[in-house]
């Protein structure tokens, strides 16, 4: 089964499907780069809308390797079925941050790197397990973390209302 990474910012989003491939070439070749850099890139491409000046398969790379070298990332034991969350949001004075957030479980669902929708929805059904990582920042009141946060109220509600 594919695991994923999925980076959600301000002005555009991924869905990179996890390659160890990529995984062995970042920890040797990306090992030089500091950390903050490789998470400003991804701040300015997702958070910013940015271009970014090279070809997509280094911006893949900076992705790799920000996840590789996540602590959380790093302890998971169980290494099947997930999906990595990556985000880059507006925070109350204006900069995108860009975290690593968290690990979700797809479980056995089936998705489709080409599907934006069914990562979307595994975000916001996973949302109440780790939303308590959002309030160690202040968030923009216009962040796109806000319009998450009323769409995953939204889709629980829903998702408890009884069928008519």
């Amino acid at each position: 089964m594919q695991n994923y990474i999925y980076v959600i910012g301000e002005e555009q989003s991924a869905i990179i499907p996890e390659n160890p491939e990529v995984m062995e070439f970042t920890s040797t070749n990306m090992g030089e780069i500091n950390t903050e850099e490789l998470l400003l890139v991804i701040g300015n491409v997702f958070g910013k809308g940015e271009f970014f000046p090279g070809p997509q398969e280094v911006l893949t790379s900076v992705i790799h390797e920000v996840v590789r070298r996540w602590e959380e990332y790093q302890q998971q034991k169980d290494k099947d079925k997930y999906c990595v969350i990556l985000t880059a949001l507006r925070l109350l004075d204006g900069q995108v941050e860009a975290a690593p957030i968290s690990i979700i479980s797809i479980g056995d669902q089936h998705l489709s790197e080409t599907d934006n929708d069914q990562f979307y929805t595994l975000l916001l059904d996973q949302l109440p397990g780790f939303q308590e990582k959002f309030k160690q920042k202040a968030y923009s009141p216009d962040s796109k973390l806000i319009t998450i946060i009323q769409d995953a109220a939204e889709h629980h509600e829903l998702k408890q209302a009884p069928s008519a």
